[in-house]
Order: C-alpha cells, then structure tokens, then sequence
C-alpha cells in the first residue's frame, strides 16, 4: 500500500526540487532584493542527496546558473569527475563557522551502514574545492535573450518542461545557444568517459556498466538515461546539433547497437529478461534520438543502427500476457516512449530503404492488431498500451504519406490482420473519438491514412488565380479522386473477397469496420470515413444487383450492414432541415440555395481547423470543400445567361478558397456545427444511396429467401421506429400493403404486422392488416386480433372502428380457443363492461353509449354474417350464464338494458326528425336492425314503454324499408310481453289490418304473426279470422278459373297479393277449423292444406309463367313452415317438374327457398337444444355435434331428403355461366355442406370446378368451401380431383369459348390450396400429373384430338403457371409434356401426310379446321416444354439426363428467371393467330419429318 499518493508513479516528484523543476514558482521571488542575499550567512556543508548543479564542473563564469543532469545521488566512478569545483562569488562571504552539532543531527537517524558509507566519501565541501568566479553583476551586465524557435521535438522522456527561456531567482536571461553548447560538452565528456573505459574499468565501474559474462559488457539503465537526458536536453536546441561530433555520435551508435544485439542474444538465457528489455528500449531511444538530429552524414544511418532495434521490437513488443502488473508499469511506459520516436524518424528521413519499410510494417501490424489485456484497473497501463496502438498507428500514417510507392503493400499488411479484430467490441481495446465513440486502431489508421492523400499543398502554392484556374484545380482534383478511389477500392475489395470465401471467419470484420466508420462519419472530424462507407455502401448493393449468385448468408450479412449504414444516414437526413437538405443538382437547378451550402462548408472547414488537431483532416476537408466547388462549376457548364451570376459566384467561392479569405466565424461549436456537416453531406453520394437502399429492402420483400425477407422487415422496422413517416411514401406504402394483401410465409406476415404496428401506423393499413384475419398461422391471427383492439381504441374514425370490430366479431368463430377467448373478452370489454364504471357519470355514460351504438349497429349491417355472428354471440354467450360468474352476468344484462334504453330513445328522436332525410334513412335503417336484434334474444330487453315509444313508425303513412323492422321487432318483442292495455292492443290490431293489403312481402311475414299474438293477447281472434276469410273469399274466383276457364286467368297485382297473403294466414297463424269456421276451408281441415291445394291449382303447367313462379314460390316457402308438406308426392312432382323444365327462374326460386327453410331448421335446433356449438372453438367439432343431435328433429330427415333428391340439380346450378344465377345455387351448396346435408365426395368436382371462376366474389366463396372440405374430407378432394379438373375445363369453355385459355390461373389456385405442408406438395404433384396424364391420354388419338384440342390447351396454359417444389419434380414433368408432344405430333404428321396426298382436303372446311386444331395443340405443347425450360433456366439437354442426374435435381430449388415476361397464354394466342392463314398451315406440313 502507498504511503502518499503517487509514491508508486514515477511521474509524480519525490523532492521539492524535482516538483518546481516541473512547475517553477520563480515568479513568487522578489527578484528586485536578490542581491541583498549576499549579507546572508551561508553554511558549507552540502546534502548530496540534492541533484547536482552540471555547472559545478566548470569554471565558466555562467555555468553556476545550469544544472546538470549527469548525476542524481551517486558520483561517477570516473575520478576526475569526483573531483567538485565549486563556483564562489567574489562578493558573498561564508562564514567559516563549522557547525557540527548541526551535521551530527542530520545524520543521527541514518543506520551504521550509510554511516559508514557517508563516512567514507565527502559529505562536505572542503575550502580547496571553492573558486573565484565573476560576480552576479557581472554576469546581469553579459545577459542575452533566448530564440523564441520552437523544435519538433518530442517532449522530455523524464517530463521535464522544454522552455523558450531558461530563468533563475535572478532576472537573468541566458542564451539559448550557449546553453546548448554546455549540453553539448557534457555529451562529448560522457562519451570519452564510455569509450575510453578498458576492460578492467568496465569491470569495475558497475554504475555505467553490465556484465553478461565472457567479456561482455553492456551499458546499464542508469548509464543510458543519462546518456537520454543529455541527448534530450541537445535535442531541445535545434541551433547547436550542426556543432556536435559525428564521431562522438557514431561511436554512441555503435555502443547502443551493440547493447540491443547483446539484449537480444541473453534476453533468453539466464540473466533478468525484464531489466535486459529495458536496456534494450533505452539503447533504442539512444539511437532514434539522434536519427532525430537530422544530421547530413551517411555514416549515421547505417543499415545496421536500424535494422538491429527493429529486429529487437520484433521480438520483444508482446504485452498480450496479464500486464498489469505495477512491475510492468515501468517497462510499457518505456516501451511506449521509445515507440514514439519512430514516426518521427520516418517523416525526416529523406530516404527509407524498401527493406526496412517492409520489416517496419510487418512489425507494426502485427503490435497494432495484438491483443494486449486491458482488463485491469491500472489506468496507467491501460492507457499506456493504448498510446502503443496510437503510436503504431503514426507509423503507418507516416509511412503511408512518405512512401507512395509502398501504399498498396502497407494496406494490403494491414487488412491481413483484419481477422484480429475485436469479437466482442470493448472500449478499453478501442480508440477513442472526439465525440465520445470508439473505433478500433485498424480503421482509425486507415481513416488518418486515406485523410493524407489531397492536394493542399498545391493549391496553396498558387500565387495568382488566372482564368485556367479551373482547368488546372480539375487535374490535380482528378488525380488526388482517383488516387484515393484505388486505395479505398483496394480495401473493400479485399475485404469482401475474404468475407465472401470465409463467411464465418471475416463476418466479424465487416461489423467491426461498419461500425468504425459509421462512428467516425458522425464524428465529423474524420470526413474521408463518407468516401469509404459510399464505395462499402456501393459494394454491397452490388452483390444484390449481380448477375452472380451470392450465398444467402452472404446477402444476409450485407444488408445488415446495410441497414446499419441506412440507419446512420436516415438519422443525418432527418436531423437536416428540409431547405438544407441540398445535392449539387438541386443547388445547380435552385441557385438560391447556394449562399447556405457555402455558408455551412466554410464554417466546417473552419472548425476543423480550429478544433482538430490533425492537420491532415483540414487539408483533406479542404479539398473536399474545393472538389464539391469545382464540380458544381463543371454542372453549371451548360447554364443560361440568368444563371451566369450563379456561376460567378461560385469561381469567386474557389478564389477565396484558395487564398484562405474565408470569414471566420465568431463562434461555433461541435453541436452547431454538426447541422452544417449534416448538410454538407447530402451534397455526397453516401447520403443519395439512401434511396436505392430503400427500394433493395423493398424489392428483397418480394424474394422468397424467407431469412433475408426477415432481415429486411427488421432493417425497414429500424427505419420506422426512427419515424414512422417512411410508411408514407408511396413506395413503402406499395410495397407494404402487396405483402399484406399476398400470401406469404406465417413469419414475414406477422414481422410485416410488427412493422405497421411501430407508432400506431397500422391505422393507416387497417383494411390490408385485416385481409389476413382468417389466417392459417394462429400467431397471425392473434397478432391481427390484438391490432384491431389497438385501432379501435386509438382511431377516432367511425367507419374505421366498424371494419376492425366486425374482423373481431368474426373471430368468435374460430378453430382455436385462445382466439376465441380473446375476441369474446374484447367485444365484452368494449361494448358491455365499459358502461359499468360510468353509472354514475350520466353524460359520460350516454355519450359512450352512444358512440357503442353507432358502431355496433355498423357492424351488423356490414353484412348478413356480422348480424348472425352479433345474434349467436348476445343469444349463447352474453346470455349464457354458463359463462359468467352471478355478478358479472348480472352486470352484462344491466348494460345491455342501458345500451338498449338509449337505443330506442335515438330510434325515437330520429323519428321526430324530417323523415323525407336521405341522410338519416341509412343510420334509422342500422340502428333498426339492431334493435330487431335486441329484441329476438333469449332475454327481453324490450319493454313496454320501448314498444309504446316506437309506436309512431307504426301508424305512419310512409312506407319504407323501416316499417320491416319495426314489425320485425314488435313481432318479437310482443311474444315476450304481456298485460298490455286492451285499447292499445286494439289499436295496434286495427293499425296492422288496415295496413295489411298495402304492405311488401317481407313485411306480410312479419305483420301477420304479430297480428295472430296480439289476438291471442286480446283472446280475441275475430277480426284476424275475418280477415283470413277476406282473403280466401277475394281468392276463390281465382281458383275457379284456374281450375275451369284458364284462358281467362291473367296475371293481375290483386292474385300476387292475394297469393302472399293466404300463404301468410296459412304459415302464420293457427285456426282450429274444427271449432271455427273459414271461408271456403273445409272444417276440420288446416289452412296450410287448403292453401296448399290452392297453391298447387296455381302451378300448373299451363298457368301463366309468372304467376306460377309466385305460387310455387309461396308454395314452397309454406312448405317450409310445415315440413310435412315435402312428402306430398304432388308437390314434389311439381318441384321436379321445374327443374327437369327450362325456367330457371322458379328453380332459382325454389332454392332460395329451400335456404330460408334449412338456416330457419338450424336456427330452430340450437334454440330448442340451447347448443352453444357456434361459439365452440372447434368449428368441425360444432358441426359434427350438430349433426349427431340432428336426430332428434324430424325435420332434419326432411332437409336431407330434400338434398339427395335435388343435389344435382344444385350442382347444375352452381356451375352457370351467369354468375349472378350461379351464386344462388353456391350460397346453397356451402350450406348443404356446412350442415352435413349430402355427402361432401359428390360436391368434390363441382367446387374444384368453381376454382376456375373468374368471378372475384364466387372464386372467394369457393376458396373457403374448397379449405373446409380440404380441412375435413381431404381424401374425397383427391379423389375427385380428376373429375373436377376435367369439369372445370368445360366450365372455363363455357364461360370463354374462344379465350378460355387466358384463364391460366385454375391449376396454379389449386396447387396452393391443397399445397398447405411440404408433405402435401408431393402428393398434389403426383395426383395432378397423373390426372393431366389421363386427360391427355383420352383426348390424344386420331378420332378425338380434334374435339378435345381446348383441354389441351388449357392444360397448357395452366401447367405454365405453376410452381415446382425442386427442379427434379419440374423435370418429370417436362418429361410428360415431352412425351405427350411426340404422341400429338404423330398425330399431326398422320392428318398432315393425308392432307397433302389428298389437296382437296385442304379445300373442305372441317377437314382443314380439325387439321389447324391438331397443329395448333402439337405446337403449343412444344412450346409448354421449351417456355418451361427457359422459365426456370435449366439446361437445354435436361431431358437427356441420366438417373445419377435426376437424383442431383432433388432439393435443388427451382427458381424463376425474372427475364420471361411473356406469359404463354400470349405465346398461344399468337400460334392460335398464325395458323388462321393457311399458308401458315402448309409451311408447317412442309416442315413435318
């Protein structure tokens, strides 16, 4: 432990004397008094322990003012030397009084053992020894004043001060020359002591002398620091090195040489390996201190002198080992002092052999890469190994800028040791920038060396400034560009070839440099960093944009180093203000902008020159400020005469550049100035290539590398979360919204969700986030999920939160129940649970309220399967007490009570309004539905003051789409109510009847049974019954001319209605016949019978076309009502009737009938069995639970009946060519499928079919039909795969029949959806060739071909669009399309040989027609076989392989060359619009073999 602070550091004074040696107080002196010392009494006796004033050894009359520093506390050995003089002024008197007591007690306290040393040399100072010298006055008359010349020199290895002047306690000024000249004696003394010494001198003077044994000797550290402190101290005086002694200096030369030959040879034998690398250091410094005195004699230099201390470096420069040790301390501050010498060495060298160059640089890598342990707490080490990395790092500079020649060769031995690179980026291993970042040695050497090719001093050397100027500064900035373009290209080079051969091994470096230079760009004081990071910028978006196949590892690397240049670069973008932010053609095209770049230029360069000590990087931003001109000049070439001014200003900008008048800016400091930096760099290319970035991350989007598509997510994420502006670009925005739009791995889809998620912009992609709602991924659609909650808490756009909540409405369907659980949790949340904490804040509470209104009625009216969804969710979760706890069900219904009172009451002031408002019909139209919603749940909310409230929509003579509603919920709502006022329900009877002629069909359904419950609530159903009769007595004329004069039976308005009305008194009410009597109903008969036969007389074959579809219609629609009615052979031979006829009208009919009667059954078997399936988190579960339970419902034998007996007649439907008429029978088929009504293997080919459909709408429905049945019954898919394709030939034909091929999309659709896992892919592959096998094979013969040429042409056209697993899967099947080519063109060879033997064949129309078919398919097969080879760049001779190289095709990717851009449906047009001329035709036949 230390006794005082810095006791163990050698740079902290021990004594006094060494402190104001260090810091002089001379200035505390009263120097006007000095000469009054000469009254003071001085003593005689001299503590020797004090350093030794070197003047004392001559009788020079100025010397007693120097100090020498030959000696500290011993005395040389030399005797000569023992002998002290010292100088006595005339004027100041000794006393010659001995004090002894005073001498005893200084040294009372020593042991006996200094005693006895002391004792034995003078400690005193005898009276012989003093001499009479000149007095002070004297020597104050001869004073001169030092040279104000300031050396080059390094500072004193032992810290001593240089001074321009050297002062005493007088005011004495002393020459700095004359003071030299004593340094200058000490030296040559010192020197004949050392030389003259002989063996037995050496031996015995141990102080200057070290035995290694076998007479050799060599000098000790003690020698050699004295020799350094002499050296140093001539070294400081620049005037008197022209005086000293070559000899003395040779023969000094040839002492250290011979000392670091000697170091070297014993340092690994026996002898103290530490103090010989000391001795080894010192002799080193010896011999580059007086390189250093630049001194003309060959004789100095030689090889020897240099390469024997190199060689020494060489060997013992290793401080990888633990060097924190405090005995190592000494030895790296040494190390590091004597290193420090050699830059210098080389920059005043005139000459440096190749040799030594060469050795220089291998040494110096290597000491510049090592791994030196900084891992201990001694700053002084520390910082000392990394002045070593510095030092090493000057060399290479100094080198690089003093030996053009061996530029190449110094770069190229410096990136050899670029796998030295730190792994794992410590600042203790790092250099430190101006701005607090770090950088390793390597790049910072680079940087500094590049920084020292400009041309500076050229342009400095320009006296007048002509008219060629110009001319003259573009050579030498072409030559200084070019100059540094090679070095950098040379470096980038390298590195990527060592990256690209041994990824692993280098990937580290590149990171490394990256990083580097990045921090030196935003440092600012190294600006070459941007000339590098352009050309590394450059470089990797080569590798993307070659021709050449990189290694995905490879691009992986780039663009992530990409991505972190991009980052540092959109940084510098945003922080610069926009009218800043100029390049050199925006400043040529808007001049105005001129005056701010220049501005900002001069005061970068300014502080630069200021605030850096570099005076590399002024002359390197120097010429970047005069490049960035002279090429601004050059674009202004070509300018008109308005922008002549412009070009004036800028030749003015160059002169005062040249002459350094630029004004100086007062006041500017790193953080100001960093925006006038940001901006000068957006006149650069580094900044420019931002762009191209983009659109590579953007293009690399679309690649099916899914790893890289990764990296280029997370780097357009780090650009986004810096501002997430970047989604506003349109070629974002694009990029962005295809990825979401397109199917895409599970991983890229929800990272592309991340993306939009950063700064709430997915917002702005709520509608593409939300096409992939119903994803395969659960990760995806639990991300989008909670997306839609984000949106709709954030958005404030109505219409926004009823698209995203209708996405989380539907999600209470789905396969997974954490999905479901998370959607159930947020519409609770939103819509119900939200009012609770509200109850007692009334206007808060209704405005809540009302905003929950608005967007739950948007949400049902967005669709019929939102409003189903909203149904099952109120009706079997809500409502369900299964799910909730007793207070939190009682919770629900408490605010679904609120949601429905603030309802009715926006229904009713609606109402108030002007009612003719087209604005508001919509919104009453919405917030009706819902209230119908409300009030068919299983528990009432509506009450009776909600019905008498709604009253007025009752009794209003305006009819609309609204009256169905109220009716509607009045209909329900009265179910559930009771003990209403007799005059009300009069009312309301009275109200309905008399608006019972003049309502619509749909709201006839709704009135009638409302009518039959308010009766039954009066107990009165007089008025209803003789309404009934009303009807059937208007109706019976009708029938008897049906059934007697049916000529005269015309279709007129008063029969349609008749017909609706008796079949909603048949559907909808009860009468008991038996008891009561109706017009023209037998009695005891039910009403649905009568009306039934009545309906059957109206459907007729003969009756009137419409007038039947009517009747049919209510006959089926009763039917429904009564299911029984479906086993009436009557009816059923009507029905089949129909769909054996031609009207497709009545068979559309009777389909939608019959999918009121199945969604009304379904309906009817979850509220009789409270099942709660819909909202099961097993979809396929839910049905197949449903479907077990079906049999406990007669009805549900009579829904399947219905199916078997028609599915065909189903099927036929679906597959119409007018889409309109087809959707009804596909709407009918995916319900029959979903309720399990027939058996799914006889719908197979029809919904393959389907898949051809170019209708958007129908090709969505069966996308998801086709999943279901893939989900559940994927063994019928593939087994009716082969009829399905075959169908959906003929159904493309139908819909197309002379360009059915351009729809080449069929097979490409069906491969992705029966493609969903890898092991699927294979499978479909195999079915698929077979199936296109049979096909082909059926149609490929002489009788066929010709009627069959459009399956051929299909199938080419589709194969052509899809895509392969591996490039052995592609050539099998080439290989069958080879083989099918060759069978068509024997085809066509035996029709064509017969054509030309037979001429009039040519002539007869359909013989020549089947001949052009047959041609036409022969040659479009051959085109399917070489499209496909060219699509996806095989080999020409692929179909000759062998079996060994098949099997080399396995796992090989097949990938797609972006080249072809002509589909082949244009290439078969073409060949379709060829043979149409029959000479075409017969050049063809010419052609055959």
């Amino acid at each position: 432990m230390a006794n005082f602070p810095g006791e163990n550091n050698n740079d902290v004074p021990k004594r006094i004397v060494n402190a104001i040696s260090k810091r002089p107080i001379n200035h505390l002196i009263p120097k006007d008094d000095i000469i009054s010392i000469n009254d003071l009494h001085m003593h005689p006796t001299i503590n020797l322990a004090t350093e030794i004033p070197g003047g004392l050894f001559r009788n020079d009359e100025i010397t007693n003012m120097i100090k020498s520093e030959i000696s500290e506390t011993t005395e040389p050995s030399n005797k000569d030397l023992l002998e002290l003089k010292f100088i006595y002024p005339q004027h100041i008197k000794l006393t010659e009084k001995k004090n002894h007591d005073d001498q005893s007690t200084l040294m009372k306290d020593l042991s006996p053992a200094t005693l006895q040393y002391m004792n034995s040399r003078k400690t005193h100072v005898d009276a012989s020894h003093i001499v009479q010298t000149s007095t002070v006055s004297e020597i104050v008359n001869k004073k001169v004043v030092l040279t104000e010349e300031e050396t080059s020199f390094p500072e004193n290895i032992l810290s001593e001060q240089p001074s321009k002047k050297t002062k005493l306690s007088t005011n004495v000024s002393l020459n700095q020359e004359s003071i030299g000249l004593q340094y200058m004696k000490d030296f040559e003394e010192l020197v004949k002591i050392l030389v003259a010494d002989t063996n037995d001198e050496v031996e015995g003077s141990t102080e200057l002398w070290y035995s290694l044994g076998k007479d050799h000797f060599i000098l000790t550290e003690f020698c050699l620091k004295k020799i350094i402190t002499v050296l140093q101290n001539i070294s400081k005086i620049p005037q008197i090195w022209p005086k000293l002694n070559v000899q003395n200096l040779i023969k000094l030369l040839n002492l250290s040489t011979e000392n670091i030959r000697l170091s070297r040879e014993y340092i690994n034998l026996d002898f103290d390996t530490n103090m010989l690398k000391r001795i080894g250091f010192l002799s080193i410094n010896v011999t580059f201190t007086i390189f250093l005195f630049n001194i003309e004699e060959n004789r100095l230099y030689l090889e020897e002198f240099v390469l024997e201390p190199v060689e020494f470096l060489t060997e013992c420069s290793d401080f990888s080992q633990d060097t924190q040790n405090k005995d190592d301390e000494e030895m790296i501050q040494l190390f590091d002092n004597t290193l420090s010498l050699i830059p210098k060495y080389i920059l005043q060298k005139p000459h440096i052999d190749d040799g030594l160059v060469t050795r220089l640089v291998y040494v110096f890598s290597s000491l510049l890469m090592e791994e030196t342990s900084q891992s201990g707490s001694n700053t002084i080490i520390n910082t000392t190994l990394g002045n070593i990395k510095l030092t090493c790092s000057r060399v290479f500079i100094s080198l690089f800028e003093k030996i053009p020649n061996q530029r190449e060769f110094i770069i190229d031995e410096l990136l050899s040791q670029m796998e030295r690179l730190p792994q794992k980026r410590l600042q203790k291993k790092l250099a430190r920038l101006d701005n607090n970042s770090f950088i390793t040695h390597l790049s910072l050497t680079i940087l500094e060396m590049l920084e020292t090719i400009n041309y500076y001093d050229y342009i400095q050397s320009i006296l007048a400034v002509d008219n060629n100027i110009i001319e003259v500064l573009n050579y030498h900035k072409k030559v200084s560009s070019e100059q540094i373009l090679q070095y950098i290209d040379r470096t980038i080079d390298f590195i990527f070839n060592k990256l690209i051969h041994h990824l692993a091994k280098y990937r580290h470096c590149l990171e490394n440099i990256v990083q580097d230079l990045t921090n030196a760009l935003l440092c600012g004081t190294y600006p070459v960093a941007e000339n590098l990071l352009s050309a590394l910028v450059n470089k990797m978006l080569d590798i993307f944009g070659s021709s050449r196949k990189y290694n995905a590892n490879i691009e992986t690397t780039c663009l992530q180093q990409l991505g972190h240049i991009a980052g540092i670069t959109f940084d510098i973008k945003r922080q610069t203000k926009v009218h800043e932010a100029n390049n050199l053609i925006k400043i040529c095209n808007y001049p105005d902008m001129l005056p701010q770049w220049l501005g900002s230029f001069s005061k970068y360069v300014s502080y630069i020159k200021k605030y850096t000590s570099r005076s590399s990087a002024f002359y390197f931003t120097y010429c970047m400020e005069m490049n960035s001109l002279l090429k601004l000049y050059d674009l202004m070439k070509d300018t008109t005469s308005d922008q002549q001014e412009t070009k004036i200003t800028i030749f003015n900008a160059v002169n005062t550049l040249i002459h350094d008048t630029t004004e100086q800016p007062t006041a500017i400091t790193s953080e100001t100035v960093k925006y006038h930096y940001y901006s000068i760099l957006h006149s650069f290319e580094l900044i420019n290539l931002y762009e191209p970035y983009l659109k590579l991350v953007l293009s690399i989007l679309d690649e099916d590398k899914i790893k890289l598509r990764s990296v280029a997510i997370k780097s357009l994420s780090v650009l986004i979360t810096k501002d997430n502006n970047v989604l506003s670009s349109p070629m974002v925005r694009t990029t962005i919204t295809d990825l979401l739009r397109n199917p895409t791995a599970a991983s890229i889809k929800d990272a592309i969700l991340d993306l939009v998620s950063i700064g709430s912009a997915y917002i702005r992609f709520y509608k593409e986030i939300n096409i992939n709602y119903d994803s395969d991924s659960l990760q995806v659609r639990r991300h989008i999920l909670r997306i839609n909650e984000k949106i709709y808490d954030e958005t404030i756009d109505q219409e926004t939160k009823i698209y995203v909540f209708s996405r989380v409405l539907m999600k209470i369907e789905d396969e997974e129940d954490n999905i479901i659980d998370i959607a159930r949790e947020i519409i609770l949340g939103k819509w119900i649970l939200i009012l609770t904490d509200l109850r007692n804040l009334p206007e808060k509470e209704y405005e809540t309220c009302y905003q929950i209104i608005q967007i739950m009625s948007g949400v049902i009216s967005l669709s019929e399967k939102c409003s189903d969804l909203f149904s099952w969710f109120l009706n079997f979760y809500l409502l369900n007490d299964e799910y909730h706890s007793v207070r939190r069900y009682t919770e629900i219904k408490d605010n679904l009570k609120i949601i429905t009172n603030n309802l009715v009451q926006m229904i009713i002031e609606l109402q108030a309004k002007d009612i003719d408002d087209n604005d508001i019909n919509p919104e009453k139209q919405k917030l009706l539905n819902l209230l119908s919603l409300f009030s068919d749940s299983v528990v009432p909310f509506i009450s009776k003051d909600h019905i008498i409230g709604l009253y007025p929509y009752m009794v209003t003579d305006a009819r609309s789409n609204l009256y169905f509603h109220i009716l509607h919920t009045y209909k329900n709502s009265m179910q559930q109510l009771t003990n209403f006022k007799p005059k009300f329900l009069f009312e309301l009877e009275t109200t309905l009847l008399t608006a019972l002629p003049k309502m619509t069909v749909k709201e006839i359904d709704e009135a009638i049974p409302l009518a039959w419950c308010v009766a039954r609530q009066r107990n009165d159903f007089g008025r209803l019954l003789k309404a009934c009769s009303s009807c059937f007595t208007l109706l019976n004329p009708y029938v008897n001319l049906a059934n007697n004069n049916l000529h005269k039976l015309s279709l007129d308005s008063k029969l349609q209605r008749l017909l609706y009305l008796a079949s909603g008194f048949a559907r909808f009410t009860n009468f008991d016949t038996t008891v009561i009597h109706i017009s023209y109903v037998p009695d005891g008969e039910p009403v649905y019978e009568y009306v039934a036969k009545c309906m059957l007389i109206f459907s007729k074959g003969d009756i009137d076309h419409i007038i039947r579809r009517i009747a049919i219609k209510n006959l089926t629609k009763l039917c429904g009502n009564h299911p029984r009615l479906f086993n009436s052979k009557h009816i059923l031979k009507i029905l089949d009737t129909e769909f054996k006829g031609k009207n497709l009208d009545i068979q559309l009919v009777i389909l939608e009938s019959f999918y009121d009667f199945f969604v009304q059954e379904e309906k009817h078997s979850l509220r009789q069995t409270g099942e709660t399936s819909y909202m099961s988190s097993d979809k396929q579960r839910k049905k197949r639970t449903k479907m077990n339970q079906r049999t406990e419902f007669l009805n549900d034998g009579i829904c399947t009946a219905l199916v078997a007996r028609y599915i065909q007649n189903i099927l036929r439907i679906c597959l119409l060519t007018e889409f309109k008429n087809a959707l009804v029978g596909i709407r009918l088929l995916k319900l029959v499928l979903e309720y399990g009504y027939t058996n799914p293997s006889l719908c197979v080919p029809t919904v393959v079919a389907l898949l051809s459909s170019t209708n958007t709408y129908i090709k969505k429905i069966t996308i998801n039909l086709f999943t279901m049945l893939m989900e559940k019954y994927e063994t019928m898919v593939y087994s009716g795969l082969p009829k399905g394709v075959l169908l959906a030939i003929k159904y493309a034909t139908d819909c197309n029949t002379t360009e059915y091929y351009k729809n080449d999309q069929f097979l490409l659709l069906l491969q992705r959806n029966m493609t969903t896992s890898k092991g699927s892919i294979a499978k479909f592959n195999k079915r698929l060739l077979n199936t296109v096998d049979m096909l082909l094979g059926a149609c490929l013969n002489e009788t066929t071909m010709n009627e069959n040429v459009h399956i051929v042409l299909y199938i080419a056209s589709n194969i052509s669009t899809m895509r392969f697993q591996d490039q052995h899967e592609l050539l099998i099947f080439i290989r069958k399309i080879d083989t099918k080519y060759e069978q068509m063109k024997e085809i066509a060879y035996s029709h064509g040989k017969m054509a030309m033997e037979t001429p009039e064949l040519l002539i007869n129309f359909p013989a020549k027609s089947k001949l052009r078919n047959i041609i036409v398919a022969t040659v479009i097969f051959e085109k399917l076989k070489l499209y496909l080879i060219n699509l996806y760049s095989l080999k020409e001779d692929i179909l000759l392989y062998d079996e060994i190289q098949e099997d080399d095709l396995k796992g090989r990717p097949a990938v797609l060359n972006k080249n072809i851009l002509q589909p082949l449906q244009n290439i078969i047009n073409d060949i379709i619009l060829k043979f149409e001329d029959d000479e075409a035709l017969i050049d063809y036949l010419d052609n055959l073999d």
